[in-house]
């Protein structure tokens, strides 16, 4: 689900430059950015919650 979300994200906004989007469990629902590394670090956790607050 996050992947496909990446993916339609890039088809819509141009960064300045390359950003990493990495999914990996986290031990806790949170997504994080680290600025020094230009990477977004989407809990495997999170996923979980987006789907169950999705509206059916």
């Amino acid at each position: 689900m996050i992947e496909a979300e990446v993916e339609a994200l890039n088809q819509d906004f141009r960064l300045p430059a390359e950003l990493t989007v990495s999914i990996l469990p986290c031990g806790e629902p949170n997504a994080f950015y680290d600025p020094q590394v230009r990477e977004i670090t989407m809990c495997t956790e999170f996923a979980d919650n987006l789907t169950a607050w999705a509206p059916e």
